[in-house]
């Protein structure tokens, strides 16, 4: 992901990242800036992911919140919107970087074989105008179009705005309605299925609206005869209008909000390529995955750094309470004792770690070393000067410095407990390693907490305050 995230942000020309999320489809997410690729069931394929990248950077630079806007407030059929932008920003992003034309050809042509789109065993024929349109412009060979038809693809093929984006959408949806000699009835079938027919809902209405004037008709010749029996009725039949319109308002928001106007209004076509395509992403989709979480690792503020003198001081305050007969603390004193038998015990390890470390420098330098000539007579070889031509004195040059230093990290939590006294031989063998062979070096201990608040003995409190993870330097 950090190599992806390094062209992502190129691409796009902004600080961006790109990550893995159990979420349907890949997206962009203008608010944290991240290009979401989703967990799939398989791992996903360089290609399709890289797909997946360069489309979603085409709508990181060029498509705004507003086309989802006004797409709604214009009731305009999401799948249409969705080619059409689709199109328009794959395009725009293949122009500015010339590279990716290969990434958008590879990817479409495996999802294509994987038949993301539905298409597999059906006559290219028999899918609407939109569903050819997709096709076309997601790279499959051969999709067949009429003279009349060329021409919507080539304003597809021209868009340059999201104005024209939704303007196209909308004429392309009244050109599908308008021609259902073309439009497949199967096809039809299922676009009514998966985004609700909404010429059903109209069909309703207006059958509810003849309903009801025959209803008033009936209740006016009535009305002469049973006043109080035909009042009665007439407030029953009013507040059941009022029900049902009640009930046919909420569920038409409810389907337009459940499918972005999928279908549009008084339209019945939808793209279904569009919907097969969303639906093959939740399928490949792994649910069972765990979310991956990222993060950034933040600066380190230098107020969590103790100093070692600090330190030293606050343990000797605590260690001498308990002292021996001659007023010496007594941990410090056992203390002492206890590391100068470890330091002559470790002398062995030591030595023979400088060794090894000497042995190896030794190799590196010999192998890194140059032979140049210098510009002074070798007056050893200068009596063979008729048959020899190397009269120069030669120099070697070894690399010099140290170029190398260690920064070592010890862990001073409470679950080291039982641990501590063995890491600790172990750093402490590492240090006298440094010191023998001038290595320079530095030590941190870090621990979930530090000292008690009323502890502080002090110390500047604002400075240590409420800070987990700290860091306290031992050297």
């Amino acid at each position: 992901m950090s190599k992806k995230s390094i062209i992502a942000k190129l691409l796009s020309e902004e600080d961006i990242s790109v990550v893995q999320k159990k979420t349907k489809t890949a997206a962009f997410n203008v608010g944290t800036r991240e290009l979401i690729l989703p967990l799939w069931k398989e791992e996903m394929s360089k290609d399709i992911s890289d797909l997946f990248i360069c489309h979603e950077i085409g709508h990181a630079l060029y498509t705004s919140v507003d086309l989802l806007t006004k797409m709604q407030e214009r009731k305009i059929d999401k799948s249409y919107v969705n080619i059409i932008e689709d199109a328009r920003i794959e395009k725009m992003v293949q122009d500015k970087y010339l590279g990716t034309r290969s990434c958008f050809t590879k990817g479409y042509k495996e999802l294509i074989s994987k038949d993301f789109f539905g298409v597999n065993n059906k006559d290219l024929n028999e899918l609407n105008l939109a569903d050819r349109i997709n096709l076309h412009f997601k790279g499959m060979d051969n999709v067949p179009f009429s003279s009349v038809e060329q021409t919507w693809v080539d304003k597809v093929a021209n868009v340059k705005t999201e104005a024209e984006v939704l303007d196209i959408a909308q004429g392309l949806m009244d050109f599908t309605n308008e021609n259902e000699e073309s439009q497949n009835q199967e096809q039809e079938q299922q676009s009514q299925s998966s985004a609700g027919s909404d010429e059903g809902e109209g069909d309703n209405q207006e059958s509810g609206s003849d309903d009801n004037s025959d209803d008033s008709s009936d209740d006016t010749q009535s009305q002469g005869s049973n006043d109080d029996g035909d009042e009665g009725q007439e407030e029953t039949q009013s507040s059941s209008s009022e029900e049902s319109d009640d009930d046919k308002n909420a569920e038409e928001k409810k389907t337009e909000v459940n499918s972005g106007f999928q279908g549009g209004k008084g339209y019945k076509h939808t793209a279904t390529t569009d919907l097969s395509f969303d639906k093959s992403l939740d399928d490949a989709m792994d649910k069972d995955a765990k979310d991956r979480v990222y993060a950034t690792i933040p600066k380190v503020n230098d107020k969590v750094i103790i100093d070692y003198k600090s330190v030293l001081e606050q343990c000797k305050t605590h260690y001498d309470k308990i002292k021996n007969e001659n007023g010496i603390s007594k941990f410090i004193t056992k203390t002492k004792s206890d590391m100068t038998k470890f330091q002559m015990d470790s002398k062995k390890v030591v030595s023979y770690m400088v060794k090894e470390f000497e042995m190896k420098k030794s190799a590196d330098l010999y192998k890194r070393a140059s032979v140049s000539k210098t510009g002074t007579l070798n007056m050893g070889a200068l009596h063979t000067y008729q048959f020899n031509e190397d009269l120069f004195a030669k120099v070697t040059t070894l690399p010099g410095a140290t170029n190398h230093g260690l920064v070592m990290f010890f862990d001073w939590s409470g679950s080291m407990q039982y641990n501590l006294t063995q890491t600790l031989k172990q750093l402490y063998n590492l240090v006298w390693f440094c010191d023998r062979v001038k290595i320079p070096y530095k030590v941190y201990a870090f621990s979930d907490a530090y000292i008690r608040p009323s502890s502080y003995a002090g110390i500047d409190s604002e400075s240590v305050k409420v800070t987990q993870n700290q860091i306290t330097s031992l050297t």
